[in-house]
């Protein structure tokens, strides 16, 4: 299957499969980038995508950068109508005045393509009674 991607900003760098088993394309750095301690930064990627009919593009952060106590990675889902320039969200938590710095072409977030279905949004006056019904955030417990 293909997927397009244009070219916003000639720096852009196209993402790539690291092994020809990932799930998830690796996403770069376009320009250096310093996040400031409580920042929240919108990076522009300098790429716009056209994915295939039925699927979307989930961007998340890579799991070797999200280890670090100074980045947090902003879940997107892009839509398959999206044609904008992509971007990413990162936010440095730490209060201790430490900021993040991102050099141009670090391997910043990765990308998954999922195969969606849209459903027929139906109003119900009463929804079916489950086992679990309205049991939710914890309720099972922690072990």
């Amino acid at each position: 299957m293909q997927v397009k991607f244009k070219k916003l900003n000639p720096e852009a760098k196209l993402p790539e499969y690291k092994t020809d088993k990932a799930s998830g394309m690796d996403f770069y750095c376009p320009e250096e980038t310093i996040v400031y301690a409580g920042e929240t930064v919108k990076i522009p990627s300098g790429l716009a995508i056209e994915l295939p009919e039925g699927y979307e593009l989930m961007l998340r952060g890579r799991s070797g950068l999200s280890t670090m106590n100074t980045y947090m990675f902003k879940t997107g889902t892009i839509d398959n109508d999206y044609r904008g320039e992509l971007a990413f969200i990162i936010h440095n938590p730490n209060l201790e005045g430490n900021r993040l710095i991102l050099s141009k072409g670090e391997r910043i977030a990765q990308g998954t393509l999922r195969k969606f279905i849209q459903a027929d949004i139906v109003e119900a006056e009463e929804l079916t009674i489950t086992k679990r019904n309205t049991g939710g955030f914890g309720h099972t417990g922690r072990n």
